[in-house]
């Protein structure tokens, strides 16, 4: 984690790491920086809990401490949600590719080799399968409008639609209206 990267000597730079025994120590595939607090983002691991038993979990909310070693990763249990998908072991042990957030709603949604889930209240309300989305392998997803990338330019004044836009492994790229703000 660093809070100056952008310092005008490159090497005043000043970098430490927040895991620690809490977090798994498989390969993390996403993050998702929340727009509203600079210690704080949603973190995503690959990987099968099987292999790191003792820190089990694949879609993380995740708060910066004040040293090396300090961050707090919090379970978001995913797992629930892809209890229905036809894991190796039944037991929704399934690795997450991407991560994005609803700002406006407070929604997390997340990519696996089976489809988009949707994790209400910022993935603390539960785990839901995206209908509407496919049910195979997403690699990326992204939200427009969103608060790293600017769109909807020369609407003249109107809404800009919230659309979540999901990029599969050889079967193209899906869109789905998620309504207004």
């Amino acid at each position: 984690m660093t809070h100056n990267a952008d310092a005008s000597d490159p090497a005043t730079v000043s970098w430490h790491r927040i895991d620690n025994a809490t977090s798994p120590t498989r390969f993390p595939s996403s993050i998702y920086p929340d727009p509203s607090n600079v210690n704080h983002a949603w973190v995503t691991y690959s990987g099968y809990n099987a292999v790191t038993p003792t820190t089990p979990g694949h879609v993380f909310n995740v708060t910066e401490g004040t040293g090396p070693g300090s961050g707090t990763f919090t379970n978001l249990n995913v797992e629930a949600g892809t209890a229905s998908f036809p894991t190796p072991t039944n037991d929704g042990d399934l690795p997450v590719s991407d991560v994005v957030r609803d700002d406006a709603k407070g929604m997390l949604y997340v990519a696996t080799d089976f489809g988009v889930l949707r994790g209400d209240l910022d993935g603390t309300g539960g785990w839901h399968v995206t209908k509407g989305l496919p049910r195979f392998e997403i690699m990326h997803l992204e939200i427009q409008p969103s608060a790293r990338v600017p769109t909807c330019v020369g609407l003249s004044g109107k809404a800009c639609p919230t659309l979540i836009y999901a990029a599969t492994h050889s079967q193209g790229m899906w869109k789905l209206p998620l309504g207004g703000p």
